[in-house]
C-alpha cells in the first residue's frame, strides 16, 4: 500500500483532514497516548453476524418457519429497523422461554463458532499495537462479545477482563501483558445486551477505567461503530460529559466506518462533529492497513535519518547504496538492513 486509499468522494480539503487525523492517531500511538475501543464492524471482518444480523436470527425463532404465515425475508429486515435492538432482544428473551440461558444459547452459536478466525484488519492492528516490538496500548476496549481480539494477540499476551475479574487490571498491566476489557461482559459471565441489561450499573469498574481513557488519551478511536450502533449510542449516553470535555481541549476523538455514499458523508460527518468526533469513513480492513503502513513510513524516515546522522552519510544516494551493501552483505532486504544499521552500534560507542 503506497497511500491513502480513500472512497472516491473523498477530495480536496477532505482528503488532508483525513490525513492529519492519522497522522494525530500514529503520533499518540508513538506517544503511547491512544485507546480504541471495537464495536461489531471489527468481528464483521471476520464475518461474524453484526448486531442487526443478529436480531434478524433471533427474529426468525419469534416467526418460526413452520408458522401458518411467517413474514418474508425483506419484512423481517424491516422489523429489525423499526424496533431499538436492546429492546427487541428483551422481548426476544422473554418469548424464547423466559430464561436467560435460552437467549446465552442462541447468542453463543452467532458468536462463539471455532471457525471464526482473526482477519487481517485484526493482525493489522496487532502490528500497530506492538509496533516495532514495543506494546503502544496499555488496555483496549470492546463491546463484542467474541474473543478474536484475544486470539490474535496471542493467550501468552492478552487477557480478557470483565467486572468479575476487573481487579486483576493493575497485575497485567505491571507483567507487561495488554488487558482486554468487554464492556458489555462476554457470554460464559455476566453480559449487557437487553433494554434491562443496559440501564443496570453492575459494570462499575470498566466503567470507571473506560471514563479514565477518555480523559487521559490524546486520541481515541471507535472502530466498527455505525451512526445507529445501539452500543455507540450507550457509550455516548453515558459518557458524553467526557465526549464534550474531550472537545474543549486539544485531544482527538475519531469513529472509523464506512459511509453508504458521498451525501452520507457529507451529513454524517457534521453529525460526529457535533457528538464531539471526526468521522473518517473506511472499514475496519482499510483503516487499520493505511495506519499500519504510515507506521512503517514513519520508522523507515526516523531510521534513514538516524543512519545518515549515525555514519556520516551525505545525502540519499549514499544512503540507499550503504542499505543495499548491507542488505546483500546480510542476505536480507532493505528494510532489514535499514533496521539492522539502525540498532547497531558504531565503533565510537554511538546510537
Amino acid at each position: 500500500m503506497s497511500g491513502a486509499n480513500y472512497p472516491a468522494y473523498i477530495t480536496g480539503s477532505d482528503g488532508d483532514v483525513l490525513d492529519r487525523a492519522f497522522e494525530r492517531i500514529v503520533k499518540a500511538l508513538n506517544e503511547d497516548a491512544a485507546a480504541f475501543l471495537f464495536g461489531a464492524g471489527m468481528s464483521a471482518t471476520s464475518n461474524l453476524p453484526t448486531g442487526t444480523l443478529a436480531l434478524k436470527s433471533l427474529l426468525r425463532l419469534f416467526f418460526p418457519g413452520t408458522g401458518r404465515n411467517p413474514p418474508e425475508d425483506n419484512r423481517l429486515e424491516e422489523l429489525v429497523s423499526e424496533f431499538p435492538f436492546e429492546v427487541a432482544v428483551q422481548a426476544i428473551q422473554e418469548n424464547l422461554g423466559g430464561t436467560r440461558d435460552d437467549l446465552t444459547n442462541q447468542l453463543k452459536a452467532f458468536f462463539l463458532d471455532p471457525a471464526f478466525l482473526p482477519s487481517p484488519a485484526h493482525s493489522d492492528f496487532l502490528s500497530a499495537c506492538y509496533w516495532r516490538g514495543r506494546q503502544r496500548l496499555d488496555l483496549v476496549f470492546t463491546t463484542n462479545f467474541d474473543t478474536l481480539l484475544e486470539q490474535v494477540v496471542g493467550s501468552d499476551r492478552a487477557v480478557t477482563i470483565t467486572e468479575q475479574n476487573a481487579k486483576e487490571i493493575r497485575n497485567v498491566r505491571a507483567d507487561g501483558r495488554l488487558p482486554i476489557l468487554h464492556l458489555h461482559g462476554i457470554l460464559t459471565e455476566k453480559y449487557q445486551i437487553t433494554e434491562t441489561d443496559v440501564s443496570g450499573d453492575e459494570f462499575r469498574t470498566l466503567t470507571s477505567e473506560f471514563r479514565t481513557a477518555l480523559a487521559y488519551n490524546d486520541a481515541f478511536v471507535f472502530v466498527g461503530y455505525s451512526m445507529n450502533d445501539p452500543d455507540f449510542r450507550g457509550v455516548y449516553l453515558n459518557y458524553r460529559r467526557e465526549f464534550i470535555d474531550r472537545k474543549r481541549t486539544e485531544k482527538k476523538t475519531y469513529v472509523v466506518s464506512p459511509a453508504k455514499d458521498r451525501y452520507s458523508y457529507a451529513f454524517g460527518k457534521e453529525v460526529w462533529k457535533a457528538r464531539g468526533a471526526d468521522w473518517i469513513p473506511m472499514d475496519a480492513t482499510g483503516f487499520f492497513a493505511q495506519l499500519k503502513y504510515l507506521l512503517e513510513s514513519r520508522f523507515d524516515r526516523e531510521a534513514k535519518d538516524n543512519v545518515k546522522r549515525k555514519y556520516a552519510v551525505a545525502d540519499e544516494k549514499a544512503l540507499e547504496d550503504l542499505i543495499g551493501r548491507v542488505a546483500a552483505a546480510l542476505k536480507v532486504g532493505p528494510s532489514e538492513a535499514l533496521e539492522f544499521l539502525n540498532e547497531t552500534k558504531t565503533r565510537g560507542g554511538g546510537n
